[in-house]
């Protein structure tokens, strides 16, 4: 869950279930945000502290966030993808054969 003001991400919960359906509820006097999926809740609470800087990320886990190489399936797709658009690209660019004027029997 992201801050709109910020990007800051303010929940990071993976819930095991998925749902198409949410209940939002808040309480003014406690200063919470209820956020139900299902049979999961979240709940945020609001304060006036200022935000925390944020953590200075291990080595390890900043490796973990490189890109992945593409997959085999990608890299042949990608390879189908280039050789038509070049056989496209040739067959556009050789002469034509005029059409034959006697129809043949």
């Amino acid at each position: 869950m992201l801050d709109k003001r910020s990007g800051r991400e303010v929940c990071s919960q993976e819930f095991a279930r998925t749902a198409s359906v949410f209940h939002l509820s808040g309480d003014p006097e406690k200063h919470t945000v209820d956020l139900r999926l299902g049979h999961d809740q979240i709940t945020l609470t609001f304060t006036d502290e200022p935000i925390p800087p944020p953590e200075a990320k291990k080595k390890d886990e900043s490796a973990a966030e490189l890109p992945k190489p593409p997959s085999a399936a990608r890299s042949i797709l990608d390879a189908l993808i280039k050789a038509t658009a070049k056989a496209a690209k040739e067959k556009a660019a050789a002469p034509q054969k005029p059409a034959d004027p006697k129809p043949r029997k």
